[in-house]
């Protein structure tokens, strides 16, 4: 399952631009043909965040049309 090593690096650009605030939502878009399953990173999401910043985050996957994979937004508190 691949989903868990995008997840990290998501987890790991969002925690660099957050600067060590709280991370309470991740919005993701999510191509169809990207080869990413969004199932896939919403299972693998509270596994990838425990220990980080976005530890307890809400995440949401918009499935997208192409092979794109982006962060769209995140909020902090």
């Amino acid at each position: 399952m691949h989903e868990l090593a995008v997840l990290r690096s998501i987890v790991d650009a969002v925690s660099e631009h957050a600067l060590g605030d709280v991370v309470t939502l991740v919005s993701l878009g999510v191509g169809v043909l990207s080869g990413v399953s969004p199932q896939a990173l919403e299972f693998c999401f509270e596994l990838a965040t425990r220990g980080t910043v976005l530890a307890g985050a809400e995440l949401v996957v918009d499935v997208l049309p192409g092979r794109q994979l982006r962060i769209h937004s995140i909020e902090v508190a």
